[in-house]
């Protein structure tokens, strides 16, 4: 490392330099941590990232940096393990300026996981939560005894005094430029169509814009291990809007809603579903002022997006009726860096499944004309997938454009998603669209949750998949005195209710009853995980069916 090297010195860069103005021209809080109790202006920011740097160089060898006091472009991955906080801002920031790519850790990876991850990754450093520090000790504990050095640094701030940041004379070095299209993060996709891949992308990402005003407010309850819920934790500080971080809990959602002065909430449908029933069984009992309090705090949102995968329709009525704020559809990927396809808030949805149109600078095409697979171009896309050359030739067309796996078709000048290859079922010959049966499952008064998977069949010469369900029914519809419906009679009465909207083949022909204690696999992003849940429920490497498994059609050891 140059022993010019200081830790108030920033590289000449889009991200330093808006960081820097907005240090110099705002005095409000950037970022309020309200389950750490921290409430950082941006002086106090770039005052702790300064200090970071600086404990960063005395932990670790100055080996480690190249002459400029930048990571080497060949082992750029700096881990960050915690969960979304003013400390992982800090620590993101904070491995930026010294030219590393960030790379969240969850805070679930055993040792093993995570030291494959840093071997693939070629990273030695960890910026560590404090709270999650044993873990990343134990780590550490993992990789030397694979005789792999591995340095953890906690990650801290202390409380800076208004005139601190003129003290430390923070500036940037005009001749230490980083190229943009230097890795900047390194994040796994969420999995729903195959094993999970690294995504890198170039540092110009954060410097990209996004669409926040300077008095927004944006609410932040999601984990920072998946895009969508790390990219607001960059974004919005760059935006010079506030940052509100919550815990993911719909009652601490709606109090920050009622009373924070929230503009900007985006989140994924299971957390909007999750906020109507809690309004539902408990706000609604609530004296009307009261009650008017939240709804009104609904209705100050600037933005609110829902994004992941689609909304049921109760759900997005309830929204744009009941709260009178419907929702916009956002379209991404994690491979894409942002919004590939946006959908204005509609107070009369006509069509679930709509995901509206590019933004602009993004182009979109169809495969095959007007349907097919949906092709993106965006200047946020993706560099590469660490260390599958392969993978990321494959992910692109002849034009440039990234394959997304999901199909659509066009109406007008926007496009309504169709699903993806995963979601079709095939059933003699038929294709069942997942998404259909599950959402006639929605409306029925006895089903809580539903996910409609196609379930393997090894005994059937004219089929390999059965449309499976697994199903949470509503407490208020079970038994208060005696043994929960059997599986029996719930195939029955569910296929005789479905038979009204959907065609005979649509209908279920496996069940599995879900227990209390008993969840639906997700993925980081919060959409079902089919492929894990066919795995712990219908069990398909036997040949038999699990005993309480009820099948319709076909006669098994369990039928």
């Amino acid at each position: 490392m140059s022993d010019h090297w200081q830790s108030t010195v920033f590289p000449n860069e889009p991200i330093f330099k808006l960081l820097l103005e907005a240090a110099q021209e705002n005095r409000h809080v950037a970022v309020s941590d309200s389950i750490r109790g921290v409430n950082a202006s941006y002086a106090q920011l770039l005052v702790d990232i300064c200090t970071m740097r600086e404990e960063i160089r005395k932990l670790i060898p100055h080996s480690m940096f190249d002459a400029r006091g930048l990571m080497p472009l060949e082992a750029t991955c700096i881990f960050i393990l915690g969960p979304a906080s003013y400390l992982f801002i800090l620590a993101s920031f904070t491995a930026l300026s010294l030219g590393g790519a960030i790379f969240p850790l969850s805070t679930g990876a055993s040792p093993p996981d995570a030291y494959r991850l840093l071997q693939k990754a070629r990273s030695s450093l960890i910026l560590a939560d404090p709270l999650y520090l044993n873990h990343a000790l134990e780590i550490k504990k993992y990789a030397d005894g694979e005789g792999t050095d591995l340095y953890v640094v906690p990650t801290t701030f202390n409380i800076a005094s208004p005139g601190t940041l003129l003290k430390a004379n923070v500036k940037i070095n005009q001749d230490l430029m980083v190229e943009q299209t230097r890795p900047g993060l390194i994040i796994s996709t969420s999995g729903t169509t195959g094993p999970p891949k690294l995504v890198v992308h170039g540092r110009g990402l954060f410097a990209s814009g996004a669409h926040y005003q300077s008095g927004d407010v944006f609410l932040c309850h999601r984990s920072p291990v998946w895009f969508g819920g790390l990219w607001p934790l960059i974004s919005v500080v760059l935006a010079r809007a506030k940052l509100r971080i919550v815990a993911r809990d719909a009652s601490v959602i709606w109090e920050s809603l009622r009373s924070d002065q929230i503009t900007f909430l985006s989140t994924v449908p299971a957390v909007w579903t999750q906020l109507m029933e809690y309004y539902q069984s408990h706000i609604s009992n609530l004296a009307h002022e009261q009650a008017e309090a939240y709804r009104q705090g609904v209705q100050k949102l600037r933005r609110a997006i829902v994004s992941s995968s689609s909304l049921l329709p109760s759900v997005q009525k309830f929204w744009a009726d009941k709260m009178q704020r419907p929702l916009m559809v956002v379209y991404a990927a994690t491979e894409l860096g942002g919004a590939a396809l946006v959908r204005a808030p509609a107070a009369f949805p006509d069509e679930a499944r709509r995901i509206g149109k590019p933004p602009p600078g993004v182009l979109v095409k169809l495969s095959e004309g007007d349907h097919g697979q949906l092709l993106i171009k965006s200047p946020s896309a993706f560099l590469r997938y660490l260390g599958n050359p392969e993978a990321t030739e494959n992910a692109f067309d002849e034009d440039g454009y990234y394959k997304s796996d999901d199909f659509a078709h066009r109406v007008g000048d926007e496009y309504v998603l169709d699903g993806r290859i995963i979601d079709y079922i095939r059933y003699y010959g038929y294709k069942v669209m997942t998404h259909e049966v599950e959402a006639r499952m929605a409306v029925l008064p006895y089903i809580s949750e539903a996910c409609v998977l196609a379930v393997p069949v090894a005994n059937d010469a004219f089929t390999t998949e059965r449309v499976g369900a697994l199903v949470r029914l509503q407490s208020s519809h079970l038994p208060s005195n005696g043994p929960c419906w059997d599986c029996r009679s719930t195939l029955e009465r569910l296929r005789a209710d479905l038979s009204r909207d959907l065609a005979f083949h649509m209908l279920p022909t496996v069940l599995c009853l879900l227990h209390d204690s008993e969840q639906i696999p997700r993925t980081v992003s919060e959409k079902f995980n089919r492929r894990d849940a066919v795995e712990r429920y219908f069990k398909p490497g036997s040949f038999d069916l699990p005993q309480d498994i009820k099948v319709w059609d076909f006669k098994c050891q369990n039928s």
